[in-house]
């Protein structure tokens, strides 16, 4: 349930329309109702499985790689809160170009650049 609940999220669907979802995917493939739909908290919750499952995988990927190509970085604001995404490019052996999301909300105290290096920094060097 976890692993359907976290594919959902990937491809975009908001938390609330998630029992929804499973309910209807359900009955198309089951002929009956759910008896039991996870909680809205259990779903909001996942999001933070979903967000570990992603860390390990840019690591796997980023330590497995020969060298690491270019760093590239997007920062907005929501709420007057700041934050900015992190992002690897890779080059392997045949000269293919691979791109890997290290963080994609990285949370700042301001946009000034130095905070966004202080911001990077927090988020790639462990506690």
């Amino acid at each position: 349930m976890v692993l359907l609940i976290c594919e959902l999220l990937t491809v975009g669907t908001p938390p609330s329309a998630i029992r929804g979802t499973l309910q209807i995917t359900h009955n198309a493939f089951r002929g009956r109702e759910l008896k039991e739909l996870p909680q809205l908290d259990f779903i909001r919750k996942c999001r933070s499985v979903l967000e570990n499952l992603n860390l390990m995988l840019a690591a796997k990927r980023l330590g497995e790689a020969e060298s690491w190509h270019q760093l590239f970085t997007d920062g907005t604001s929501r709420q007057q809160i700041a934050f900015q995404n992190l992002v690897i490019g890779l080059l392997d052996a045949q000269g293919k170009f691979d791109l890997v999301i290290a963080s994609s909300c990285i949370f700042l105290e301001n946009e000034s650049a130095e905070k966004q290096v202080e911001g990077i920094k927090s988020k790639v060097r462990p506690s």
